[in-house]
């Protein structure tokens, strides 16, 4: 009884004196795009990560769900936290082995914005009271809309927004079909393990059993039908990847880099320049340079 008293004493104590840190500064950038100067037609971009934010409230619900049926079920109800997660992540350190995933998308949001990537039992227990803290304090929407446009979708694609242009052309998430937002929500579990360019056979049925339970997710969560989750799961989408950028390379790289050591003589750091999210509109003209 006493040591039940104290485990619980010592929940509290470092509960209470845990503090939610400031955001990792990395996580905090947005793609800095040039423009010729009819300001439309883009030149090219500066990058840290290939990320754009965009508010909840143009993510569709049909997008938020597959992300939902992916990750975490219960994200709506849970407390910030998987008990199940917790005990089996408990059992893996018991027997010595390394320390698993399964968690939830409060506690996936608190690894990358706030914590590092390592794999440590003090680093999960920061995870942990941070996730839990945060649960309690901030509103579950604002969780959400700072998990889709963070997490990692492979492609170099940090967000749903450039996850979307990334393999189908489509930045605008409110333009994502259901079978799309199902195949991202596929992807960002493990952009590596759910590559679609591998051709094995074995990682190809890996992306359709997840595809299929994503999409299974989202029916049991009244999101789509049963006929449309039979329909949507007979082929995947078509994907529609964009060309791997050579930021530099021929001419339009060239005066990009020329954009690049102007803003850099005119005082901008380079900071600003790959993270600030700055629209930039240089004096080219795009029927000359044509």
């Amino acid at each position: 009884m006493l040591s039940v008293i104290g485990a619980v004493a010592t929940f509290f104590i470092v509960y209470q004196t845990t503090k939610i840190p400031d955001p990792n500064k990395e996580f905090a950038t947005n793609t800095t795009t040039v423009t010729f100067s009819n300001g439309n037609q883009q030149l090219g971009s500066f990058y840290e990560q290939n990320r754009h934010s965009v508010p909840l409230s143009q993510i569709p619900k049909h997008v938020q769900d597959a992300v939902i049926a992916a990750e975490d079920r219960t994200f709506w109800t849970n407390p910030g936290i998987s008990p199940s997660g917790m005990a089996r992540a408990a059992w893996n350190i018991a027997r010595g082995q390394q320390l698993q995933g399964g968690s939830t998308i409060t506690q996936q949001y608190v690894k990358v914005m706030y914590l590092t990537q390592e794999r440590t039992v003090s680093r999960k227990f920061q995870e942990l009271f941070i996730a839990t803290k945060l649960s309690r304090q901030q509103d579950k929407s604002k969780t959400l809309e700072g998990y889709l446009n963070t997490i990692y979708f492979g492609e170099g694609a940090y967000g749903i927004s450039a996850a979307g242009d990334a393999y189908f052309k489509q930045p605008d998430p409110r333009k994502l079909s259901v079978q799309q937002a199902a195949f991202l929500a596929t992807v960002l579990n493990n952009p590596t393990l759910f590559d679609i360019d591998d051709k094995d056979p074995r990682t190809q049925k890996r992306i359709v059993d997840r595809y299929h339970y994503v999409l299974d997710g989202m029916r049991q969560m009244g999101t789509i039908t049963d006929a449309l989750a039979v329909k949507y799961g007979n082929r995947l989408p078509t994907i529609d990847k964009k060309e791997k950028n050579s930021r530099y390379r021929g001419p339009n790289g060239f005066l990009l880099d020329m954009a690049r050591k102007e803003l850099l003589q005119r005082g901008f750091t380079e900071a600003q320049i790959s993270g600030g999210g700055l629209k930039v509109v240089t004096p080219f003209d795009l029927n000359l340079q044509d």
